[in-house]
């Protein structure tokens, strides 16, 4: 029989090995995608200080980038880090659960891994300087990320200099093998200044201004990436005309936007466009996430392209764009991954979001292809002219969908032209029962198309899925 006074419950120690740890948690993200999740946490400052009403929220806020091999900086004007955030969870590695007010706004930081992470990315000997409610510095220095205990970081309090706005400055030296040589190499800032300009180019386009201050490199903020869509006279008439979907999936606001940028391209044409360089391509989805660009010009199966009879991304499809806004005040309902490059694919947000671009890249991919061959069948289109995501979003001739797939969405869905028919037509009939009829109708959403609608429409959808081509 066992002794119960010498009986003695042990523990097993289950607390990480620090080095391991921020090892693998700064293996996967690029030293790129780490300096954003540095800016996202400028842009929570501004959310968390009430930013400006209006088409200009983040008027007046700004980032500034100092890059250097010996040294990362980055100051920004965004209101600093309250105390109590910063005591209780900025300086923890993952999100616990919170009250705090902040959590109620659309913020872009969804794990609470973005800051430590990408201190660690960049280098060993760091420095967090806060000017807010409470002014505070905190030291990450190499004795902390070598050992193998987890203590706690020190709060300590400093003065705010007189005339000093309230902001963030985060500095980082002793920079990481390979880090440094890519802060001091022109070419590869002046990429960043371009991935910049297009994760953060609502952003932007919202007021917020960003600059990097390095060797060999301008000192303009950054401009952000344009986003424009072609259209033939006013919009919402005939012609060209873009796609429209707008609507809640899961409690997130949803707003995409697909069209073209220019008329399709000839036969002729594509052959001119194969060597051209892709990353200066407009095409493809752009996907963002409360006003952060997570997905930037993807042409691949993320965003439905190969997929399910939408065909492959390829030269005829440089004219199709596409871009689909989602928001939340409760950011984890958002469909991101950790670094924000990607969508998480077992959302139900995005599989409803995949269903609404893959119907639209149909209609424009299948648009293109019947509108490739002769000069003379591309005249009926006329000029278009490029109409800015502004004014996409103050577009009001959306129609409600009251069932099928997309039941519950407000929708624009053009008659995009016709190219005028070279060829003898063949008479092509044939009877149906009602309710095979009243199936398609159900099917494509509008209850009121005539029979001969009907059959046009599902002998252009089997159409496109074949890969047909007008010759």
């Amino acid at each position: 029989m066992t002794d119960p006074e010498s009986s003695q419950v042990e523990t097993a120690n289950t607390t990480p090995a620090k080095t391991f740890f921020v090892s693998m948690l700064t293996r996967d993200i690029e030293l790129d995608d780490a300096i954003l999740d540095l800016l996202d946490n400028c842009i929570d400052g501004v959310i968390r200080s009430e930013p400006n009403e209006g088409e200009k929220p983040y008027d007046g806020y700004e980032a500034v980038l100092r890059l250097s091999p010996e040294r990362f900086e980055l100051e920004d004007n965004c209101g600093g880090i309250p105390y109590q955030i910063a005591k209780t969870r900025a300086f923890r590695l993952g999100r616990p659960p919170s009250t705090d007010p902040a959590d109620g706004h659309r913020t872009v930081g969804v794990y609470g891994i973005g800051m430590k992470r990408a201190i660690f990315k960049l280098g060993n000997d760091s420095s967090v300087v806060s000017y807010g409610d409470r002014p505070f510095r905190v030291d990450i220095e190499p004795d902390w990320l070598n050992s193998d205990e987890w203590k706690p970081l020190e709060l300590q309090a400093i003065e705010l200099p007189e005339g000093a706005a309230s902001g963030t400055t985060i500095t980082v030296e002793d920079l990481n093998p390979g880090i440094a040589s890519k802060l001091g190499e022109a070419a590869w800032i002046e990429d960043l200044r371009q991935y910049i300009s297009d994760h953060y180019a609502i952003i932007i386009s919202k007021g917020f201004s960003v600059r990097i201050e390095a060797k060999g490199i301008s000192k303009d903020p950054i401009t952000p990436a344009p986003f424009y869509l072609a259209v033939s006279g006013e919009l919402g008439g005939d012609g060209v005309q873009p796609f429209v979907y707008r609507g809640t999936f899961e409690g997130v606001t949803v707003e995409v936007y697909a069209g073209l940028l220019a008329p399709p391209l000839r036969e002729d044409e594509l052959s001119e466009r194969q060597g051209e360089q892709e990353g200066r391509s407009q095409a493809g989805w752009t996907i963002a996430c409360n006003d952060r660009v997570v997905v930037s010009k993807d042409r691949t199966y993320l965003t439905g392209w190969g997929t399910a009879g939408v065909p492959s991304y390829h030269g005829q499809y440089t004219v199709v764009s596409g871009i689909a806004l989602l928001s939340s005040d409760n950011v984890s309902e958002l469909p991101l991954t950790t670094t924000k490059r990607g969508l998480d694919a077992s959302t139900i947000v995005y599989a409803k979001l995949l269903d609404v671009m893959r119907e639209a890249t149909k209609k424009l991919t299948s648009f293109t292809n019947s509108w490739k061959t002769k000069e003379a069948r591309r005249e009926p289109l006329g000029e278009v002219k490029p109409c800015s995501l502004a004014m996409l979003r103050e577009f009001d001739g959306t129609k409600s969908v009251t069932s099928g797939q997309f039941k519950g969405l407000e929708v624009f869905r053009p008659e995009l032209p016709k190219p005028p028919s070279t060829s003898r037509l063949s008479q092509v009939s044939f009877a149906a029962e009602k309710s095979e009829i009243d199936a398609l109708r159900e099917y494509f959403e509008d209850p009121e198309l005539k029979t001969g609608e009907v059959g046009r429409l599902a002998f252009e959808e089997v159409l496109a899925d074949a890969g047909f081509v007008a010759r």
